[in-house]
């Protein structure tokens, strides 16, 4: 035992020397953002770099924005914690610092974690992060490829980073499947309206917004059930009211049409964030989807909302000549077809066929719609 005393004895004394301490150390990173396929055509694009360790949501990556122009610099600083034996004026071990590219990627943010070397260049691939913290395997979006110069400074790094875009904007719409049992356990949960049994996989980890087989994910799985309870839940926690499944429709467009005439749902999911410009694999808009099936206050909610009133589907249809073609004379689609009168529709624009609204109204001899067609002016 005697022999080790010594070296003992010397560490200690080295430590109490030089002492041992926790420390910042800065790093300052100049991004670059390379478009070889031309996606933005040369239009001012916007970067933020911030420091993770200080947050990681969009309100705080957005106080960092700045917007470039072609081959223009944004210059972000973010700081690495590390403890170190006898300090040291190296540079930190290893940085870590949030890119957000808010015109090529909304959903979410890409990690970029190195260990610089003086002098050399890095490449690597950094994963993408959804703001909700879900991770990069289940967020859907493929990593983003960065090069990294670094050049010590005393005790900071200067780091020039280059990122390079993809040659097509990343799929932030559909949703993705998982084989996570949690998160396939909490859409059925969801699909069920057991709010008792999705809380207890949300504490457990299931993932908010991966998606099953049939990619739903939780909160689609519950509009399908028209369980608005549930859907309530899992929009406060943080879920996608706008990621589709693989018959192209989503918590949003389901609830102007898939199960009925309620409007609490919708009310939901528009409140969730619902992109309102969302279309189904027809192209049917939420607006289309609802008139079709006259479900007129659902219509009214929609206008209200700012969907767009005269957009055309794959067919050429508008939501007024899609709740005409309909050819049902109940007073539903009448108060339909006034609601989307009061909304804006041209009750005079021809068809793809040529016919106009009241000659569709009449071929489906509806005397109520003709008459609200022709109070708003139709001829």
């Amino acid at each position: 035992m005697r022999r080790f005393l010594p070296a003992v004895v010397a560490i200690l004394g080295a430590l109490g020397a030089g002492g041992c301490g926790t420390a910042s150390y800065p790093s300052t990173l100049r991004v670059t953002v390379e478009d070889p396929s031309g996606l933005f055509a040369g239009k001012p694009f916007r970067v933020s770099i911030f420091d993770v360790s200080s947050g990681d949501t969009r309100d705080w990556a957005m106080k960092f924005v700045a917007e470039l122009g072609p081959g223009e610099q944004h210059e972000g600083k973010v700081s690495s914690v590390e403890t170190r034996a006898g300090g040291g004026g190296k540079p930190a071990k290893k940085v870590r610092a949030g890119l957000y590219l808010p015109d090529y990627r909304a959903h979410g943010w890409y990690d970029i974690q190195i260990e610089p070397h003086d002098g050399k260049r890095q490449e690597m691939d950094a994963p993408a992060i959804a703001w909700d913290g879900y991770g990069p395997t289940t967020a859907g979006a493929e990593p983003l490829r960065v090069s990294v110069s670094a050049r010590a400074n005393g005790k900071a790094w200067e780091l020039d980073v280059t990122v390079t875009l993809a040659s097509e904007l990343p799929n932030e719409q559909q949703a993705v499947s998982v084989n996570d049992e949690l998160t396939l356990e909490l859409v059925k949960a969801a699909g069920a309206g057991d709010v008792a049994e999705a809380e207890r996989l949300l504490l457990k980890g299931a993932e908010i917004n991966g998606a099953d087989g049939e990619g739903r994910t939780a909160v689609t799985a519950a509009a399908y059930g028209n369980h608005v309870e549930m859907a309530q839940l899992l929009v406060q926690r943080g879920a996608d009211v706008n990621l589709k499944d693989r018959n192209g429709l989503n918590g949003f467009l389901v609830s102007t049409s898939e199960v009925g005439p309620g409007s609490a749902l919708l009310v939901v999911m528009l409140n969730g964030g619902a992109k309102v410009a969302a279309v189904d694999a027809e192209g049917n808009t939420a607006l289309i989807r609802a008139a079709m099936r006259g479900h007129a206050d659902l219509v009214r909610r929609l206008a209200v909302a700012g969907i767009a009133v005269s957009v055309s589907n794959d067919a050429g249809h508008t939501a007024l000549e899609a709740a005409l073609l309909a050819e049902v004379c109940a007073d539903p689609y009448v108060e339909t077809v006034e609601e989307l009168i009061r909304a804006g529709a041209d009750v005079n624009r021809a068809g793809v066929d040529g016919r106009r609204p009241k000659e569709l109204a009449l071929a489906g001899r509806c005397g109520g719609i003709v008459g609200a067609l022709e109070r708003a002016g139709a001829r």
